[in-house]
């Protein structure tokens, strides 16, 4: 159920239009920046208060540039991250994203995150990936220092685990349970159900 704005939140987001920015009054209400963004609307429409698009408290209009670099970058970086790149708030950039449809990739892993859950070192997952071993994709972002950042779909993850088991001798050590759950499987040699039949 949405929760309706109480008066006393509409007196503060009247009374702080034009002294605060809209990410500072969401906080303050703590509410997401989206829904303080639509009720300003909703006020100007009814004309209590008037929304200029260069008032610093409505926020910057987004450039091609920057829907480019949130459609290319979401399900890869967090909102928090293509936040601070762009120097806008986690919830604007998220609320840009639903609006533009920028989706991403659902139970993705990058090559960091994907050794700290196999318990292996970030250069065996970028060598398993160029070896044609795990399926994955290089982002068009980079990652630190300009490094290519690569980027890995459970599914696949979980395909390559099963057919390259033979790859983990201490299956103990593994920290996440699924994937350890998965290897112990394909070392038992117990049939796992593929949504792809030709795996």
């Amino acid at each position: 159920m949405v929760k309706q704005f109480t008066q006393k939140e509409i007196d503060y987001i009247i009374d702080n239009r034009n002294k605060k920015t809209l990410v500072v009054i969401a906080e303050e209400l703590h509410r997401p920046y989206g829904s303080i963004l639509k009720k300003c609307a909703r006020l100007r429409d009814k004309g209590i208060i008037s929304m200029n698009p260069t008032n610093r408290y409505y926020g910057r209009i987004y450039s091609q540039h920057e829907i480019e670099y949130i459609k290319n970058n979401v399900g890869i970086k967090s909102f928090s991250d293509i936040g601070k790149r762009l120097r806008r708030s986690s919830d604007a950039i998220k609320h840009k994203a639903h609006r533009v449809g920028a989706k991403g990739i659902s139970n993705y892993y990058n090559s960091k995150l994907l050794s700290t859950e196999l318990g292996k070192r970030s250069d065996n997952i970028v060598n398993w990936y160029k070896q044609g071993l795990l399926k994955g994709k290089v982002a068009k972002s980079k990652a630190a220092f300009g490094k290519p950042l690569y980027i890995f779909i459970e599914e696949d993850i979980v395909k390559f685990l099963y057919k390259y088991h033979s790859l983990f001798n201490n299956i103990k050590n593994i920290p996440n349970l699924y994937f350890k759950n998965v290897l112990i499987c394909a070392k038992d040699g117990r049939q796992l159900v593929f949504s792809d039949p030709t795996v």
